[in-house]
Order: structure tokens, then C-alpha cells, then sequence
């Protein structure tokens, strides 16, 4: 391999670890940006109905951004490696059986997210014309955060198992 190659294979990389940096950064800006909708529309609800003119609508918009919150977190927990897991089944196997007992789950992991995504997208075709009754909001885009969710986590999982130490055990 010549100078040329290894300085377009670096490049490559570079720019890749780019587009993961941005991705991960963009996921995690919008998690804390909902919640940040979330306590201000929460308070901003508590408030109006102290002085007597509730808002309709805030618990709404608050029920559909937890809902964003909850699946986009999935995709940044996933992207660190930290969703809760049980170490110790896997521990009691030796060192050579735990990356394919690793290996194993999370090729489940992908199945059940692949799963996820098609039955979600089916699920959003079927609701884009309901609409919810205070904000008129399509229910289809508000649940288009199921199937965008679960192909970021197979995202995320192939890359972990791509970068994972585990499987150069």
C-alpha cells in the first residue's frame, strides 16, 4: 500500500468519523431540546390554569414530544452502549463463546428493530389521515418516529458491532 492509498483510506475515515460526530450531536441536541418543550410547555400549562385560562392544546404537543424523546433517546443509548444489560449470563461462558453469545444478541437486536421499522411504516401509513382532535396534527408523522427510530438503531447496533472490542476477544 503506497502513500496515496493510506492518505484516501484516512481521509475516508476522517469523514466518516465526521458524519458520526454530527449525527450523534444532532440526535442528542434534539432528546434535550424536546425535553426542554416538555418542562416549558408543562409549566407554562401550570401556570395558565392557576390564573384560569388553561391551555388546550400544551398537554398535547407535550404527549407527542415525549414520544420523540423516548424513541430518539433509545437511538443515543444505543449509540453509547449504554442500555442496560446483564452482564453476568454472559460472563459465566468463556472468553472465546461470549463475542458470539454478543454477536448473537445483537443480531436479535437488529431482527427486532427490522421488525419494529416495517410494522411501524405500516403503522404510519394507516394513521396519516387521522388526525388528533386539539392540534389537527397528522398521527402518521407522529408516529413516523417509530420506523425513523428503529433504522437508526440498526444503524447505530452495525456500527458498534463493527467498532465493538467484544468481538476482537
Amino acid at each position: 500500500m503506497d502513500n496515496q492509498e493510506k492518505l484516501e483510506g484516512s481521509t475516508v475515515e476522517v469523514k466518516r468519523n465526521i458524519v458520526w460526530r454530527v449525527m450523534d450531536k444532532a440526535l442528542e441536541i434534539t432528546t434535550v431540546s424536546l425535553l426542554a418543550i416538555i418542562i416549558t410547555l408543562m409549566a407554562l400549562q401550570i401556570i395558565m390554569r392557576y390564573i384560569g385560562m388553561p391551555l388546550r392544546w400544551s398537554d398535547e404537543i407535550a404527549k407527542y414530544a415525549m414520544v420523540w424523546m423516548t424513541f430518539l433517546g433509545s437511538v443515543v443509548v444505543i449509540g453509547r452502549r449504554a442500555h442496560v444489560s446483564i452482564d453476568a449470563l454472559v460472563a459465566i461462558f468463556p472468553q472465546k463463546v461470549q463475542k458470539y453469545v454478543w454477536f448473537f444478541t445483537n443480531g436479535c437486536s437488529i431482527i427486532f428493530f427490522a421488525v419494529l421499522a416495517w410494522y411501524g411504516l405500516r403503522f404510519v401509513k394507516m394513521n396519516l389521515s387521522n388526525y388528533s382532535l386539539i392540534t389537527g396534527m397528522s398521527r402518521g408523522y407522529i408516529f413516523s418516529v417509530i420506523p425513523v427510530s428503529a433504522v437508526l438503531m440498526i444503524v447505530y447496533l452495525i456500527r458498534s458491532m463493527k467498532e465493538a472490542p467484544e468481538w476482537n476477544c
